[in-house]
């Protein structure tokens, strides 16, 4: 989506089967312009989810973290969040990821606003917003879950575990950013070099899954490549 700023839905062969283009993307067309020349308002989409009834969920991360909402056809119904709206006194920052969170019913959608180094629920029309956790974290990236965890990776050197309450169970892979070796600056970069990666130690967690048997998957901000498995014991 980051690159053509459009959503598809697609066959499990990659034929399309529906498209959302930029132009069904309402908020925030100005023409305001950074230093730099670029369109500070573009769209910069970097997620989505889809809630049970079809509604399909869509951020632009790298924008204005707008939270775009398409009905199942791919119609335009609302949009939340973005500059404007606030949770705690801040508004949405650099909101990376969002997901429909099924462990709770009613269901939820899990904002990971990494601008602002948190993570909060939303009900599904926007409102209601409770917050799981705006202090020790690591930029929140991305999240998956099975049964009542979830696992989060943060950008910053760690994955963890959290369970439904909001309790953080687990931090895996922490990484100081030292290393055994004098390696400075491990964590928030996808410079790290093979050579000073260290076993079990992550660099910069930036995607996130469970697989069915509860095993956590990590894949790494690394030019080089590079995923991380933990076993569930």
């Amino acid at each position: 989506m980051l690159g053509e700023q459009r959503f598809i839905k697609a066959k499990l062969d990659g034929t399309i089967v529906m498209e959302i283009k930029p132009d069904a993307f309402p908020a925030d067309k100005g023409k305001t312009k950074d230093k730099k020349g670029n369109d500070v308002n573009a769209l910069k989409l970097t997620n989505c989810d889809v809630a049970p009834n079809g509604d399909i969920y869509v951020v632009d991360g790298y924008g204005k973290s707008w939270i775009f909402v398409f009905d199942k056809t791919g119609a335009f119904k609302k949009v939340f969040g973005g500059p404007t709206q606030m949770v705690d006194g801040k508004p949405f920052a650099n909101t990376h990821k969002i997901f429909v969170d099924t462990r709770f019913s009613p269901v939820r959608l899990l904002c990971l606003d990494r601008g602002n180094n948190r993570m909060f629920h939303l009900d599904l029309d926007g409102g209601n917003p409770q917050m799981i956790a705006n202090t020790g974290l690591r930029n929140p990236s991305s999240a998956s879950f099975h049964g009542d965890l979830m696992c989060v990776a943060e950008i910053a050197g760690r994955v963890s575990v959290w369970n439904k309450e909001g309790q953080m169970v687990a931090a895996l892979g922490v990484n100081d950013n030292t290393g055994a070796n004098g390696t400075k600056k491990e964590t928030n970069t996808p410079g790290v070099k093979p050579a000073a990666w260290r076993e079990g130690v992550v660099t910069s967690p930036h995607g996130i899954t469970f697989d069915a048997q509860g095993n956590i998957l990590e894949t790494e901000w690394n030019t080089f490549g590079r995923v991380l498995r933990w076993d569930r014991k």
